[in-house]
């Protein structure tokens, strides 16, 4: 049975609610739209403490940072590393600090055909047509086109152990890229009721994820916490992803030229790496002694590893704007 509680850990990076910007424009080719030109971009930055721990604040005593101990020398020497399970372990903690750093964009330029509509009232004098937010109908559209999505983030973990060889200062940076390229192909349907109109956008983006990892690790030890000589070092990997999106936007026309918007969106990203899946916290618990000598010999150390594990992530959102037509 647990004998603690978690102060830091389990939660997610970025899982609050951040601000951002979305911009999309277009240009239809001929007077009855039946086929032009869209882009489409978005991005937010997210900064911020995860959390902050100290022993020297009144409350925060017994603090520890847990670890699953893969010195060899515990299982008699034996390499054999598939079989290894480690024990579990803790090491003191005086204090730790988590900050993340979260940066998503995304941009596509896209091709827009019209596959089938029906207007009333106006639709004959679309162009420049004074009662256009009164008429009513319907229209179907296919899109495709070219997205690029980036995810950037960072991890930092800056720590003090307190073993009873001696103070360890340690910081940990684990950073992640993923540079999406890909195409994308969906169906717009608006349906318009006088002023009032609702458009429904759902389409998939297909494409090749190139992913960076770098680990570093700094402190009086040479090394950090997770990040040592054994795993830290930059890494790179191709993944194919898959990107969903779901769009539902409500308009209401000011002017003949002017509606104001609310909507909601929803975006999956697959195959994505992200930095706290990175940390592996079996370590050979050598690390944390400030007697012992690095590189750790007799026996040889084998942990940490580099992970480098994937996962889907989903973002959704609300959005308020303007929309003009000319």
């Amino acid at each position: 049975a647990p004998i603690g509680d978690v102060i830091v850990g389990g939660n997610r990076l970025a899982s609050d609610a951040q601000n951002g910007v979305r911009v999309r424009g277009g240009y239809f080719f001929d007077c009855g739209a039946t086929c032009g030109l869209m882009v489409d971009f978005f991005c937010f930055d997210s900064v911020g403490d995860l959390n902050t721990v100290d022993s020297s604040v009144g409350g925060a005593e017994g603090l520890v940072l847990p670890f699953t101990d893969m010195d060899l020398s515990l299982s008699g020497g034996c390499a054999c590393l598939d079989d290894l399970e480690g024990v579990a372990s803790s090491v003191p903690l005086d204090s730790l600090n988590v900050t993340s750093d979260t940066s998503v964009f995304s941009g596509g330029v896209y091709g827009r055909s019209r596959i089938n509509s029906w207007f009333g009232c106006c639709q004959q004098s679309c162009c420049g047509c004074s009662s256009a937010s009164l008429r009513h109908g319907f229209r179907w559209d296919v899109i495709y086109g070219y997205r690029y999505m980036q995810l950037d983030e960072t991890l930092t973990l800056n720590a003090t152990l307190a073993p009873a060889t001696g103070v360890i200062n340690a910081t940990d940076v684990y950073r992640t890229e993923n540079d999406f390229h890909g195409f994308d192909v969906g169906m717009l349907y608006e349906i318009q009721r006088g002023r009032w109109s609702l458009e429904m956008l759902g389409r998939v983006g297909l494409g090749i994820n190139f992913q960076r990892l770098a680990i570093t690790g700094s402190g009086n030890r040479g090394g950090g916490l997770f990040a040592q000589y054994l795993n830290e070092g930059e890494y790179e990997h191709d993944k194919f992803t898959v990107i969903p999106e779901v769009n539902l936007n409500l308009a209401y026309a000011l002017t003949c030229n002017l509606r104001a918007r609310f909507g909601y969106s929803f975006l999956l990203l697959t195959n994505v790496i992200r930095p706290g899946d990175q940390i592996d916290t079996r370590i050979d618990g050598r690390f944390f002694d400030a007697t012992e000598s690095i590189p750790l010999t007799d026996p040889l150390a084998f942990f940490p590893t580099v992970k480098y594990e994937t996962e889907s992530m989903w973002l959704q959102g609300l959005n308020f704007g303007l929309e003009y037509w000319f």
